[in-house]
């Protein structure tokens, strides 16, 4: 590709062919004249030259250019929200699902398996055609749901991701989606305020909790279900050092399904706010649980999902070296270290009017330095800046 300097990027000039910001990410499409807006903002951002495989074509009237500048980013735009109505509409039938499910169970002891095993085959369409989108769970509201439906659904999705980026076979990935599903069913054994408590509980109401993916097994093996998925169930608190229960299991007798579903219980757990406990961003719970690979969880499963949502996670607010804050849109399927991001404000704090999507690095001010505070989330969000780029 031709690298077209800074400085010969002038207000009102057209490009013959794409032009990039960076790699495949797409500033201008042909035609399209650079706006003094645009121009500004390049140099906020600090890049020294474009990409495009085409020449100047010369200059259009500022009228057109100021009509059309944005196009492709309100392309990614409008995209984006697409994708994200489509992902909150998806999640919040398969709640709505979920809910009915566990009621029923609760009320005549039964479970509609063919409409479980549907649920899980649309989950999986949805994470393969909607990746980086269903599993922005920042943006995924609870919907007033109790979080044992929230925790159950979340865990799905992200146990059938880390099967999908592992090449299950279809039929593993849907035992494997029953079985995170119907991980904490147990839980329904168990009274009310165990289960969906409010508070600290007492050391014998915590070893009383212990006992949900025992009664969780028995419960299940009453259905038609496969021995592997049983497993899951019962041995998703197993730890690989033995220290884990019911069975004080070390790795080589862990289920893999339970491996993986002991991953994804672990992060949701820590991300979600509750009554009894405070959550943590993705960052930090990934840091975190990334000290216990080998002696807590399986190192396959966990960094699978580290590359597939990425060490910042997808829908993380995040301050760039050169102080500016963007979103998390996209994974890298190369390097978790370096996902896409949409930029929203500069590194004076003003919001964009055009916001990029870069793909983070160590040059050029665009390496990711840490999680945007919240309190600073706050301020921004008070100016109705995260407000317009996520929904």
């Amino acid at each position: 590709m031709n690298k077209i300097p800074q400085k010969n990027i002038i207000d009102g000039i057209v490009f013959e062919s794409p032009v990039y910001l960076d790699k495949n990410y797409i500033l201008l499409t042909p035609e399209i004249p650079v706006s003094e807006d645009l121009r500004k903002n390049l140099s906020n951002w600090e890049y020294r030259e474009l990409l495009t495989d085409g020449a100047i074509e010369g200059r259009e009237s500022m009228n057109k250019g100021e009509s059309t500048i944005s196009s492709a980013f309100l392309d990614h735009d409008a995209k984006e929200h697409e994708g994200l109505k489509e992902a909150r509409l998806f999640y919040t039938e398969i709640l709505d699902s979920v809910e009915k499910m566990y009621l029923r169970y609760s009320r005549d002891k039964h479970l509609d398996l063919n409409n479980i095993t549907e649920q899980i085959k649309k989950m999986i369409s949805m994470i393969k055609d909607h990746h980086d989108y269903i599993l922005r769970l920042p943006d995924l509201d609870s919907y007033n749901k109790e979080y044992l439906i929230t925790h159950s659904v979340k865990c799905a999705l992200l146990a059938l991701t880390i099967g999908e980026s592992m090449k299950m076979p279809n039929f593993k990935l849907i035992e494997l989606g029953i079985s995170a599903l119907l991980h904490e069913i147990g839980m329904l054994k168990l009274p009310d305020n165990l289960y969906n408590f409010q508070r600290q509980l007492s050391d014998s109401e915590k070893k009383a909790l212990t006992t949900h993916t025992i009664l969780g097994y028995r419960l299940l093996k009453e259905f038609p279900l496969s021995q592997d998925v049983l497993m899951g169930v019962l041995q998703h608190h197993e730890k690989n050092d033995g220290s884990g229960y019911p069975q004080q299991l070390t790795v080589n007798k862990i289920s893999d399904y339970a491996k993986i579903i002991s991953v994804v219980c672990a992060y949701d757990a820590q991300i979600t706010d509750r009554p009894h406990s405070r959550s943590r961003d993705g960052y930090h719970t990934l840091m975190e649980m990334l000290k216990g690979v080998g002696t807590i969880y399986d190192e396959t499963a966990l960094k699978t999902l580290v590359y597939s949502i990425s060490i910042f996670p997808l829908g993380s607010h995040v301050v760039l070296e050169n102080g500016s804050v963007g979103i998390v849109v996209h994974t890298n399927k190369e390097n978790p270290k370096y996902p896409i991001v949409k930029l929203l404000v500069d590194k004076d704090q003003n919001a964009l009017r055009d916001q990029p999507v870069i793909e983070t690095r160590d040059e050029n001010g665009f390496k990711i330095l840490n999680i945007l505070e919240e309190s600073e989330k706050k301020k921004l969000e008070e100016k109705g800046i995260f407000n317009n780029s996520i929904t």
